[in-house]
């Protein structure tokens, strides 16, 4: 399993340029299977691992976002947090390549579950702990 949400704190109306510009290339709404949450931001379903900190950054002055990833198969997994065009939280934890690891800041949700392991993300996002605690 291989999972990757883009969690955006807008209308997608809004972010569709934004995001596209920051992708490099236009978007099918129909492949993002576009989901607007009871809690006004929507999800988009998107590819994006392996992204620099500081491209992060550069989407997070345009809205606050979540992206969370996991894949089974590589064992690996990824969140990053931005609100209010700071970067809040930026986990990659990959076992195959150690190298390309990241691990700054903390979500308030860490206190009691701490994320350390793929493993982790992989409960974060099954679990759909951003609705409940971002």
């Amino acid at each position: 399993m291989s999972p990757n949400f883009l969690h955006i704190q807008s209308r997608y109306e809004d972010a569709e340029a934004h995001l596209a510009s920051w992708v490099g290339r236009a978007l099918n709404v129909d492949d993002l299977d576009l989901e607007s949450e009871s809690n006004g931001w929507v999800t988009l379903s998107i590819d994006l691992d392996y992204v620099k900190a500081e491209d992060w950054l550069v989407l997070g002055k345009s809205f606050n976002f979540l992206y969370e990833s996991y894949s089974t198969s590589l064992c690996m997994g990824e969140i990053v947090f931005c609100r209010d065009q700071q970067l809040i939280r930026h986990l990659l934890v990959d076992d195959e390549n150690l190298d390309l690891c990241v691990d700054v800041g903390t979500l308030p949700t860490e206190q009691t579950n701490p994320l350390k392991e793929w493993r982790d993300v992989w409960a974060f996002v099954d679990d759909a702990t951003w609705m409940k605690n971002i």
